[in-house]
């Protein structure tokens, strides 16, 4: 007869180990644009490469390029969160006041939008003019 274990089972930690060995602190997608977010902020879309990213994620390369294949799709998720000028029209539109009026208004959050963004939109722009079937939405 042996002896009956009582200790707490041990917990296995799903997925594949994160290079920090640290867990996952949500949806691994989000980890991966909020660094790369990060790190297109510090030193430019251009200069951030594919490797810095996944260090900065916590993530082994295999594990990001599970995830996105290349560094402009990471880019347009990443734009694709802040959509707020896109919401923001639709609340002038329906509002009150003649349309130079209204114009005024959206161009003067739109211009807002882009001076507090910490995004070089003229980068972004340079890359989508280069690559247009990759940023259409762009």
């Amino acid at each position: 007869m042996g002896r009956t274990d009582t200790s707490a089972p041990v917990r296995r930690r799903l997925g594949r180990p994160r290079r920090d060995g640290s867990t996952v602190d949500g949806p691994v997608p989000d980890v991966i644009v909020k660094a790369a977010a990060k790190l297109f902020t510090e030193q430019g879309y251009a200069a951030t490469t594919m490797t810095q990213i996944a260090r900065a994620a916590g993530l082994q390369q295999s594990s990001l390029y599970y995830w996105f294949s290349r560094k402009e799709q990471i880019l347009q998720a990443a734009l694709s969160v802040n959509r707020l000028a896109l919401t923001h029209t639709s609340v002038v539109a329906a509002g009150d006041g003649a349309p130079g009026l209204k114009l005024f208004r959206l161009l003067r959050y739109d211009t807002l939008q882009l001076c507090l963004s910490p995004w070089d939109f003229t980068e972004i722009e340079q890359l989508a003019q280069a690559q247009p079937d990759d940023f259409a939405d762009f």
